[in-house]
């Protein structure tokens, strides 16, 4: 048999993660969502760009410009601060 603790402490080694810790779980939980807005941040950087590059300057495109820059910046303030 071996010792189920010893397995936890194991994995809580290998992985930098408390399993059954105050905040194991919510501590994965914060990386993984704040994996998925550095994904979400680069795909509106790279959208950007390309609107900036082919010249889209219409009124329409402006406001979206906007939105994403708007989006862009909450979403810096609120994994980084």
């Amino acid at each position: 048999m071996t010792d189920k603790n010893a397995m936890i402490a194991g994995f809580e080694a290998g992985s930098g993660m408390p399993v059954n810790g105050p905040d194991g779980l919510s501590t994965f939980l914060k990386g993984t969502l704040a994996a998925v807005l550095l994904l979400i941040m680069a795909y509106i950087v790279i959208s950007l760009y390309q609107d900036l590059q082919q010249g889209n300057t219409g009124l329409n495109n402006v406001m979206w410009i906007v939105v994403r820059v708007i989006v862009l910046i909450s979403i810096t303030f609120s994994v980084f601060i």
